[in-house]
């Protein structure tokens, strides 16, 4: 409810991470949907941006970084003006 409250409020932004965390091995996880109910009840666009290469650089279990490279795409902004919870599936 934060979450929403504050976009609404135009006064921040909210980096979700949909997987809900780092996985061992370099693949696409299933998304936890919360992120498309916040933006949706809140009635702001979402902006993926797809990170690529961190299971290299940071293991799961392990503090410390390796060396390695991280790649980052800015995808095309996604409306969700419209939509309902109802959409959400």
């Amino acid at each position: 409810m934060k979450g929403t409250q504050k976009l609404k409020s135009g006064k921040a932004s909210l980096i979700i991470f949909p997987e809900g965390t780092r996985c061992e091995k370099p693949v696409i996880q299933d998304f936890k949907y919360e992120f498309l109910r916040i933006a949706t009840e809140a009635q702001q666009p979402i902006l993926p941006v797809v990170v690529d290469g961190t299971a290299e650089v940071k293991h799961k279990n392990n503090f410390w970084f390796r060396p390695g490279r991280v790649h980052v795409s800015i995808l095309p902004l996604q409306s969700t003006s419209g939509l309902t919870r109802e959409d959400l599936e």
